[in-house]
């Protein structure tokens, strides 16, 4: 029995989205045995399948006489106070078992074919594990080398690096959502938050073809889905929601949904729970190879773990968010709720971000959504009229830098658009140090 391997696999099953983060460690390399193996290959079968994680759950995947008294023999091993200590000598205690095979079957070698013959297996080997090990030890220079061929086929095709949400402003400003980030996209009540997370997963999936994924916790599917069906058709949302459509409403829809039907948009069915959420986005990147993930909104999940207040329970769920994103290189948008303010007429700031300041600290990017037309008010601090418009306030850019620009707020489609040309305002300021 290796003491380690059972602590290691029991941790996991108690805490499954820890293998989400950590996947690209925790391989069937570093454990010793058979049944370990497959214990750990049943772990990553529910998971990708969605399922819950548990000892009777993984007892039935494994689906072998008495599995489930040797689950219930490894969960026994449940100290898990040096979890980190244990992937690592895990790890490195593989690298050595590798090592020593490669010796050995250059002993062999020399015993069978000559020096000469074992001295390029050797060499041959030695360099495979060494490549094997650049992942966690890469030289700057190939960093460097991928980041100049990557500037410089931007410049010549002058196209928008990361994942285009389709408004146009935002994508110039930003160069796209990046994989690997974590975007809170805040506003208070009836501001559109979901209205623009909709439009953004609408254009990147139908006009951009990047597989994305809705977790829609506050709205069911045939909300989101009767909302997406009126950003195609031109219908009201309403209307489609409550099925009372003349005949020809309901053939301009069939003829109008064919893109988004064909579409790799995917709606979530999932609990609140943050494992459970992991676990889907684990499977839908599998399967389905999305990149995008929408979670609406970040103060419906939850993490159940007991001793620690909301605040800290939030700030914990946006940094899991966060290395999830940067983990299995995707882009997480998280919506988050803000504080009132006065009566919810100001102008939001990072201050607003409702539960906790965590939020801001885990989050490369924060935008705000704010129309001041919902409050009556009928111009922008600059004069210009607010009918039928809204601000995006980007309040923190960790890569991207700061700015604001407006766009269009179709109130009877729930959807935002671009501004027309010659309406554009827009203002740039460089990145800050300030949120590093």
């Amino acid at each position: 029995m290796n003491k380690a391997e059972y602590t290691l696999l029991s941790y996991l099953i108690f805490n499954p989205n820890f293998y989400l983060l950590r996947a690209s460690e925790i391989t069937e390399d570093i454990f010793t045995t058979d049944e370990s193996k497959r214990v750990l290959n049943a772990i990553k079968t529910l998971l990708e399948a969605g399922k819950n994680v548990n000892t009777i759950t993984v007892s039935d995947t494994l689906n072998y006489p008495l599995a489930f008294d040797f689950v219930t023999s490894i969960i026994q091993h449940h100290v898990f106070s040096d979890i980190e200590d244990i992937v690592t000598h895990l790890v490195d205690t593989s690298k050595e078992r590798l090592l020593g095979f490669i010796l050995s079957d250059a002993m062999g070698k020399i015993s069978s074919n000559g020096w000469q013959e074992a001295t390029a297996f050797l060499s041959q080997k030695i360099t495979e594990l060494n490549e094997k090990s650049s992942q966690d030890f890469r030289p700057i220079k190939f960093d460097l080398d991928e980041l100049i061929e990557k500037i410089e086929s931007n410049r010549l095709s002058k196209v928008v690096n990361g994942i285009r949400t389709g408004i146009t402003k935002f994508d110039n400003f930003s160069g796209g959502l990046q994989n690997g980030d974590l975007v809170i996209l805040a506003g208070r009540t009836s501001m559109g938050k979901t209205s623009l997370s909709l439009t953004i997963a609408r254009n990147s999936s139908v006009d951009f073809k990047v597989p994305t994924a809705i977790f829609s916790l506050e709205m069911s599917n045939q909300q989101i889905t009767a909302r997406a069906a009126s950003m195609e058709s031109s219908i009201s949302s309403k209307k489609i929601l409550n099925q009372k459509l003349e005949h020809y409403e309901v053939d301009e829809l069939k003829a109008s949904i064919g893109k988004v039907y064909n579409s790799k948009l995917f709606i979530a069915n999932c609990s609140n729970k943050i494992q459970n959420i992991l676990s889907s986005m684990i499977g839908y990147i599998l399967k389905e190879g999305v990149r995008l993930f929408i979670v609406d909104y970040l103060q419906l999940v939850t993490l159940n773990q007991k001793g620690i207040s909301r605040e800290q329970e939030v700030g914990q769920i946006a940094r899991i968010f966060k290395n999830f994103a940067k983990e299995n290189n995707v882009c997480v948008i998280a919506l988050s709720q803000l504080k009132r303010g006065e009566n919810g007429v100001k102008e939001p700031s990072l201050s607003d971000l409702r539960d906790s300041g965590q939020i801001e600290e885990a989050a490369d990017t924060v935008m705000f959504i704010h129309r001041p037309e919902y409050y009556n008010i009928e111009t922008f601090e600059d004069g210009e009229s607010s009918h039928g418009k809204a601000e995006m306030i980007i309040a923190k850019g960790r890569n991207i830098g700061i700015g604001r620009f407006r766009m269009l707020f179709i109130a009877s489609l729930t959807k935002f658009a671009d501004e027309p040309e010659n309406n554009t305002t827009y203002n740039l300021i460089e990145p800050s140090n300030e949120f590093n």
